[in-house]
């Protein structure tokens, strides 16, 4: 967990996908510090029936086990790389936009 706080500290990361449980901690920790930065998360789970504290319950809740492609699909994308995405190009390819977000994801173990 302290190396995803580092990560945040001294990077740019648009999206964060985090595991509840982070080995023997919870994440919340790292949702919070997102939050502060307005960084959009989701947090992914197996244990059924899973909350959120309150003031992080506007983060993405998705339990396991699930298909890659509803998670690609649920994966926010931040507004700037939207923008992007619906500019014309000649250069790019049609999912350029969404592959040049730098995404922090934490698995559990």
């Amino acid at each position: 967990m302290n190396v995803a706080l580092r990560l945040i500290e001294q990077s740019r990361i648009d999206i964060a996908i985090l595991d509840i449980r982070l080995m023997d901690e919870m994440s919340f920790a790292v949702g919070y510090a997102l939050g502060e930065r307005s960084i959009p998360l989701m947090f992914l789970t197996g244990h059924k029936g899973s909350n959120l504290p309150v003031d992080l319950g506007n983060a993405i809740l998705i339990e396991k086990p699930f298909k890659a492609p509803m998670l690609i699909e649920t994966v926010p994308r931040p507004a700037s790389l939207a923008a992007a995405a619906e500019r014309p190009s000649t250069s790019l390819g049609a999912n350029s936009a969404r592959s040049g977000a730098t995404v922090l994801l934490c698995g559990g173990r």
